[in-house]
């Protein structure tokens, strides 16, 4: 059985996520473990299901852990990153239940305040903290203990620092340890982060620490394995342009209504990377909440300067709306509801494809799509930036002349049948200035457009970003909910 993404069979997805978090087994290891089962799935598919759906499973494994006491113990222990020590931060109560667990990337007193923040949050106050004799530690519970102050509570945490009452979240370390170890580190701190929740998690299992009684951890984890997973039918890997060089991530809804007449909308999504970096697999979160919301997604792949130059971006991502509409029949889809969707130089992408009508040679299909969701994409690249920006630019644009990125800008390809736009904007972005966004309503009101098809949601005192965050903002599913009405 050949599987290329979160399939019907779902249980192979779950089933691998808990072999390696369990077990100190590399991606190729598993990549043979499964095949010895008649399942063929790639090591990069292994490694996209663990880096998914793990941070999902342990949120769920918190919620359901065990009471835990109020005496503490709090230590932190080394994970490698891209060649470099991180920190993960660890907290167990005095019986050894798992209280909770943070990695960062510095060893600090606002390090250690962030992570005491986290695990109260999570659990409450505890009566006492036991620690080493570390200062950044002691400094940040000392902070926790001042908030408590300032907020007018009568006893504070005590912070006891005798090692050898410690000993029992030491040897604790060793699990983790035990199956770091193998990894020889990771490449990006976003996927340690990942694979160290599954980790804890199945730890917890283990243990167990979790209140569901169940006949196996195996099936614990399955309990805990998000319903998204289930829910949509991705597969990877997909060519989409003429040439073969380029490739998506198709994801597809259940059937939420019962019917299967009911054509669904599509979304075509860009990652970021200033059109010189970055990879599909960093938007398969976007995908995903799409897809649960009742859209076909295509997650795209496109070329990357210098080596390929403007238009040559454009150029496959209008081909990624060719392949929705040559397969609406096929995938059930509305080839009049397709919104283009991304982040950074995805939503300059995006609000290009919004305004960069081109046909298929034969005049049976053409590029027109009918929303657009930027999150802190450029739409002039004539204007104020910085030095970043002027980089970017200069990489893809060839020759760098005022008229060619001129022509490049969205902005001044506005028009009175510019489709609706949804912008969030950090108001302090020095890549991208706020003030394009307020620009980009400005010239749909000049040109006529209607007034409620732009729309700003401006993230005050964010700088660039195109944080997860955004999919937790009603603003989006507001507007999601709206176009789909037009």
């Amino acid at each position: 059985m050949l599987v290329t993404g979160v399939p019907e069979c779902c249980e192979v997805a779950w089933r691998a996520c808990f072999f390696y978090v369990r077990y100190g087994v590399s991606y190729r290891d598993l990549e043979e473990i499964m095949e010895e089962r008649g399942v063929e799935v790639d090591h990069a598919t292994l490694n996209r299901w663990v880096i998914r759906y793990s941070p999902d499973i342990a949120v769920n494994a918190k919620s359901q852990k065990r009471e835990t006491n109020k005496s503490w113990r709090m230590d932190e222990t080394y994970i490698k990153v891209k060649g470099q020590w991180t920190y993960l931060y660890r907290a167990v109560d005095s019986h050894g239940d798992t209280l909770d667990f943070m990695l960062s990337e510095r060893r600090d007193e606002e390090a250690a305040t962030a992570f005491f923040k986290q695990t109260i949050n999570n659990n409450g106050f505890p009566d006492k903290v036991v620690m080493d004799k570390s200062g950044a530690n002691y400094a940040g519970l000392a902070n926790i203990n001042l908030l408590l102050i300032l907020a007018g509570f009568a006893t504070m945490i005590d912070i006891l620092q005798v090692k050898y009452l410690n000993n029992i979240i030491e040897q604790d370390h060793r699990f983790i340890k035990k199956i770091t170890k193998p990894m020889m580190g990771f490449k990006a701190f976003h996927s340690a982060q990942a694979t160290i929740d599954g980790i804890e998690t199945a730890h917890m299992i283990r243990i167990p620490r979790i209140k569901i009684s169940l006949k196996s951890p195996l099936y614990l984890i399955l309990s805990l394995f998000i319903s998204e997973a289930c829910a949509i039918q991705i597969t990877y890997d997909i060519p989409y342009t003429f040439d073969g060089r380029e490739s998506l991530d198709l994801f597809i809804p259940e059937d939420r209504d019962g019917s299967e007449t009911k054509p669904l909308p599509a979304a075509v999504i860009m990652h970021g990377g200033g059109l010189v970096s970055g990879d599909r697999s960093d938007t398969e979160d976007l995908a995903v909440w799409f897809a649960n919301n009742g859209f076909v997604v295509i997650n795209v792949s496109y070329s990357l300067a210098p080596a390929a130059k403007w238009p040559d971006q454009i150029s496959d991502v209008t081909q990624g709306v060719w392949w929705l509409k040559n397969n609406a029949v096929r995938y059930n889809i509305n080839p009049n509801k397709i919104l283009a969707v991304g982040g950074s130089a995805g939503g300059y992408l995006a609000a290009m494809l919004g305004h960069y009508l081109v046909n298929t040679a034969d005049g049976k299909l053409d590029s027109q799509v009918h929303g657009i969701i930027s999150f802190s994409g450029p739409w002039d690249l004539t204007g104020k930036t910085n030095d970043e920006g002027r980089y970017y630019v200069s990489s893809f644009i060839d020759p760098y002349t005022l008229e060619n990125i001129y022509s490049a800008s969205p902005l001044y390809r506005i028009n009175k049948y510019s489709p609706p736009v949804l912008m969030f904007h950090g108001t302090e972005d020095l890549l991208v200035p706020f003030k394009q966004s307020q620009d980009v309503c400005k010239f749909y009101q000049l040109k006529g457009v209607e007034n409620d098809y732009c729309t700003i949601v401006a993230l005050e005192g964010e700088g660039h970003s195109i944080s997860e965050n955004f999919l937790d903002n009603g603003e989006l599913l507001k507007f999601v909910t709206w176009w789909i009405a037009l």
